[in-house]
């Protein structure tokens, strides 16, 4: 419900996971790692990511055997990137949050959150470049036409959580979500404070069929810029212009070109925002200290990521 870093953070595990036999396997994995080898599930999550990525993009995209080895080393790489540069950026914001649990949550803390995960998407697309430019050309017809089978297939799925039940389904969908986030962080909620997130969910502006809109605009941005990539195989793109078609598709997942559409993301934003504010103004000193305590935790993680530097 609420577009945080304490959201993000909040959220961390398999239980919100999407169901799937991927995923099944996803989660048994884990779980082993986490029963073998003592680690948090946030460092777990982190150690296997280029493992985890690898079969989460693979179910659209279906790679061929010199593919596969490419993007493994890819997706390695990236890690140790993120490992070096990001993690630190990471946790900062995770101790002004920590910072901030124990008083009064203000919007400008509130709102920064968003805006800090995608100034950093530029620079890891940038870093990424190379090898996309060596992976993406050879995706062939049927390799795209399966990601667009998968769309299809993930856009009914979704369809049937949000779209076909009545709208007072989908606001308890949404105040459930809401309270599950918010008891990960702060613990057990009173009858006034799930009340309040009802309210939050109600007020919010959410509106199915508009959501829905903007994910096909997702989609379709994805495959018109894989099928451009593709057109140029013959004649490929320079290092140049492949950023920069590679950037302009970033931007434009994040900031809608349709301006309805980027009016609907901000204001969600700004509201989304705002109702943290307003939760956390609803906390007791017990609650305030469970997510300080919850945020202390993965500090404590995000510090001995970067110190595990395997490169």
């Amino acid at each position: 419900m609420h577009v945080s870093i304490i959201r993000v953070l909040g959220r961390l595990g398999p239980k919100n996971w999407s169901t799937g036999s991927t995923k099944a396997l996803l989660a048994l994995g884990l779980s082993l790692s986490l029963v073998l080898g003592g680690c948090s599930v946030l460092q777990s999550l982190f150690e296997n990511s280029p493992q985890l990525l690898f079969w989460w993009i693979d179910g659209f995209v279906d790679f061929d055997g010199a593919q596969t080895q490419k993007v493994k080393a890819a997706l390695n790489a990236l890690q140790a990137l993120v490992r070096q540069k990001e993690l630190p950026l990471l946790l900062e914001q995770v101790k002004l949050f920590e910072d901030a649990a124990q008083g009064e949550l203000s919007p400008d803390l509130s709102c920064q959150a968003l805006p800090f995960l995608y100034s950093r998407v530029p620079p890891l697309l940038h870093a990424l470049t190379p090898a996309l430019a060596d992976i993406l050309p050879t995706l062939s017809e049927t390799q795209i036409k399966h990601i667009r089978k998968r769309f299809e297939d993930k856009n009914k799925d979704w369809s049937d959580e949000w779209i076909k039940p009545q709208a007072s389904k989908v606001l308890e969908q949404q105040t459930d979500k809401g309270i599950e986030q918010a008891q990960d962080l702060y613990g057990k909620l009173s009858l006034e404070q799930k009340q309040l997130i009802r309210a939050s969910a109600k007020a919010s502006g959410y509106n199915a069929q508009t959501a829905l809109a903007i994910r096909l605009e997702h989609q379709s941005l994805t495959l018109s810029t894989l099928n451009q990539i593709r057109e140029t195989k013959e004649k490929p793109l320079t290092h140049e212009e492949l950023e920069e078609l590679i950037q302009s598709w970033a931007q434009q997942l994040m900031r809608s070109p349709n301006p309805q559409f980027r009016t609907y993301q901000e204001n969600r934003a700004s509201f989304n925002c705002q109702a943290v504010v307003q939760f956390h103004a609803s906390t007791t000193t017990e609650q305030r200290l469970n997510a300080q305590k919850r945020l202390k935790r993965y500090e404590r993680d995000l510090i001995e990521l970067m110190a595990n530097n395997k490169s």
